[in-house]
Parts: C-alpha cells; structure tokens; sequence
C-alpha cells in the first residue's frame, strides 16, 4: 500500500525525542524508529517489545470506536476516525505526558500540555446538550472510567463554571 501523505513526527516524553514515526492521514503509525539514546523515556509498551512495542502504544492512545457516540462526535467535527482525531491533537492525554510533535514544528511541552493550557474547541465534549448523556465518558483516550457520586446512583453534573474545562494551575 502506498501513501501520498505521509507524516512525519516525533514522538516525545515532554521535550525529550524518544522516536521518530511516519503516519498515514488517518493517524496509522507505519513506521518509527526508537531514539538510542532516550530509551527511558519511551513509553512503557515499547521497552517490554522493541519491535512492535510503540505502534501498540499508539493504537492504545486513541478513544475506542465503539464506546458510547464517539463515531457520531467524531465525524460531526469532520474526522474519520479516531487515529485522525488523535492526530490532530497531537496525540495529547490527560494520563501522561507523551506527545507527538511535527518535525518541522519547534513547539515545546509547556506550549501544548493539557494540564497547564485551555482546551479548544476541538474537543468531543458537547456541553449544549445535558450533562447526563453519552458525553460523560469522555477521556482523551478513553481509558478513564465515569464519576459517580457517593451514593453511587447518579451521574454528578459538573458546574457551570467548570464547563470551561479549565484546570487549577
């Protein structure tokens, strides 16, 4: 299979190069090759197997296809899949600090990182509707389960001034 539109990143633990990967437009990892030299830095799947270890940890990252709307959100906002989405958002997590940076980009942690900057309107949280539908699952990769609150009967709205998604910093 050949690809016009291949894209190549690098793939970081905050500002350390631990690979660098070619991706298909639709966020397929085809290639990639470890960084020697900051091997541990590289995510956890790639040090227990070297030779498919990282693709493995990418197709993990993205948000599950079959988990609630999310195939409905995703193409409301114009992606194909979920690989597309998570590239796109630079392959960003509120679970870690990896990333994927563009080769020819010189942006930093600190510019992109979800725990220290606003999130955007690119995210698949619709806030129009009620709190309570599908939405309430939403993790940038789909691995966090959903809050309850203490009696464990009811989903917990969130606050209208929290909907900004905002975090303390």
């Amino acid at each position: 299979m050949e690809y016009d539109e291949l894209k190549t990143y690098y793939v970081m633990h905050k500002d350390i190069v631990t690979a660098i990967a070619e991706f298909t437009p639709d966020g397929n990892m085809l290639a990639y090759k470890a960084n020697p030299k900051e091997e541990e830095h590289l995510p956890l799947y790639e040090r227990k197997d070297p030779h498919s270890g990282l693709r493995k940890w990418w197709q993990q990252r993205s948000i599950p296809i079959d988990q609630g709307k999310i195939q409905e959100m995703l193409s409301k906002k114009g992606f194909t899949g979920p690989g597309q989405y998570l590239i796109k958002n630079l392959g960003l997590s509120l679970t870690d600090c990896y990333w994927i940076r563009p080769v020819d980009s010189d942006l930093k942690w600190a510019d992109v990182n979800l725990f220290s900057n606003e999130f955007h309107d690119n995210m698949l949280v619709d806030f129009s509707k009620d709190p309570l539908d599908d939405t309430r699952n939403y993790s940038p990769n789909g691995s966090l389960k959903p809050r309850k609150n203490l009696d464990n009967s009811k989903w917990q709205k969130m606050p209208a001034e929290r909907k900004s998604l905002n975090f303390i910093k």
